[in-house]
């Protein structure tokens, strides 16, 4: 049995839910792209253009384990060329189209199941989550019938803070007014979750690893966690 916690964090993407291929979404996405921005191009140039700004970004976004807010993101990375204000005041919609351009998103089969009985059991939850939309998770959690689970939704989009980065997994615990090492972080990704979680004092660290979950980071010394488990299910043996 794990170390006794009482508060459960959840990383989103790769942990909760998972992405799929969606051609005609990735299709609507880039219409919706090239409408919204005027660009005269074709759908597929103005992907790669901001595929390479979104690389661009996502660099310095790690260098700095800073996330800058859709309106930061657009006009200073995406869309520089466009009018400053009319892409900031579009720039969250301009996200959830570029989003809907990388796939579908959708819930673990397990995830209502195995969430509701740890409710049950009596943890506080929340989710600690890497995105650059402010929306996206929000939304998801309404859409899989979740959101009434957890007390704290801390986004990276929101706090200005990225994983592994401590701040982030701080400012959750203070939120939901418990001590970091009373708390477990379910994640996929070694890198930021098992390091971020460690390094903000986390008792427990559990790591996912199956075909739903889309890289595999080598692990390291420092990236080991307490658990490793395929899906979620094995979750309810661990707490």
């Amino acid at each position: 049995m794990a170390r006794a916690v009482h508060a459960v964090f959840f990383d989103m993407g790769g942990t909760l839910r998972y992405r799929i291929q969606d051609p005609e979404m990735r299709a609507q996405g880039l219409s919706d792209l090239k409408r919204a921005l005027a660009y005269e191009g074709s759908p597929e140039t103005l992907f790669a253009l901001l595929k390479e700004r979104a690389g661009e970004y996502k660099a310095w976004s790690q260098e700095t384990l800073t996330e800058a807010p859709e309106e930061e993101l657009w006009t200073r990375w995406m869309w520089p060329e466009g009018d400053a204000e009319r892409i900031r005041k579009t720039a969250v919609t301009l996200e959830h189209y570029w989003r809907a351009t990388q796939g579908r998103r959708v819930a673990r089969p397990d995830a209502k199941r195995v969430v509701d009985t740890l409710h049950r059991r009596g943890y506080a939850m929340g989710i600690i989550s890497n995105t650059t939309s402010r929306e996206a998770v929000p939304r998801a959690l309404v859409e899989y019938g979740l959101e009434q689970y957890f007390s704290v939704v801390v986004l990276s989009s929101t706090c200005g803070h990225r994983k592994p980065g401590k701040e982030i997994f701080q400012i959750a615990v203070q939120k939901l007014g418990v001590a970091p090492d009373d708390c477990a972080y379910v994640g996929d990704r070694p890198s930021r979750d098992v390091l971020g979680a460690k390094s903000a004092g986390f008792s427990l660290s559990v790591l996912i690893r199956d075909e739903m979950v889309e890289f595999h980071e080598p692990l390291g010394d420092s990236l080991e966690p307490d658990h490793t488990i395929r899906g979620l299910a094995p979750l309810l043996n661990i707490l």
